[in-house]
């Protein structure tokens, strides 16, 4: 774990410029639609399942070793 540097700023230097919080909400906002139009642009894959042939029923799989231990700690 690092120590807690007491040199560092605690708060936003006095010359940095103020951002309304409307602009913020704005700016969110604007984030957010863009990133709903891109995902709701992109095409409807089918899924995996429906377009591939049909297989064989995977064999049963072999017990693991050790798999029926209940161990508690």
């Amino acid at each position: 774990m690092s120590t807690i540097r007491s040199d560092i700023p605690q708060s936003l230097p006095v010359g940095a410029p103020a951002v309304q919080p409307a602009q913020v909400k704005a700016a969110q906002a604007a984030f957010f639609r863009a990133a709903l139009s891109e995902v709701q642009a992109a095409p409807a894959r089918p899924p995996a399942a429906a377009s591939a042939p049909a297989r064989e029923p995977e064999s049963p799989r072999l017990p693991r070793p050790g798999q029926l231990l209940d161990i508690r700690v």
